[in-house]
């Protein structure tokens, strides 16, 4: 009866209490789920925290048919292979003389003549 009495009161106001009222309850709510979550969150913490860290072996592990793992053992193993391969390309690459090193014999790479007394 006395809430009845107050939405009846409410209705008569102006639109700008109505809009206060409304707001006012609304931070109440926000504040009351706040502190619920403050006093979980201080909880699960006294508890030695609920976070999942696993050291090792990952838990999904369980879960993965053998066939997803010699899967993904043969794609580790062309990955390898790959780098490998690059790894010598680009050792090799490095021995071959380059434009500067088959300069002429003044040091100039471009072979411009005349510039012998610069």
């Amino acid at each position: 009866m006395v809430v009845q009495k107050s939405i009846d009161n409410l209705k008569e106001r102006p639109k700008d209490e109505k809009t206060a009222v409304a707001t006012g309850g609304a931070a109440i709510v926000v504040l009351i789920l706040l502190i619920g979550w403050g006093f979980w969150f201080a909880h699960n913490m006294r508890q030695g925290g609920s976070f999942n860290t696993y050291i090792g072996d990952k838990p999904q592990d369980k879960f993965v048919a053998p066939a997803v793992r010699a899967a993904e053992k043969s794609l580790e193993g062309t990955m390898r292979s790959n780098t490998d391969i690059l790894r010598e390309l680009r050792d090799s690459s490095v021995d071959v003389p380059t434009q500067f090193e088959s300069s002429g014999a003044d040091g100039d790479p471009f072979n411009t003549p005349g510039s012998e007394g610069f």
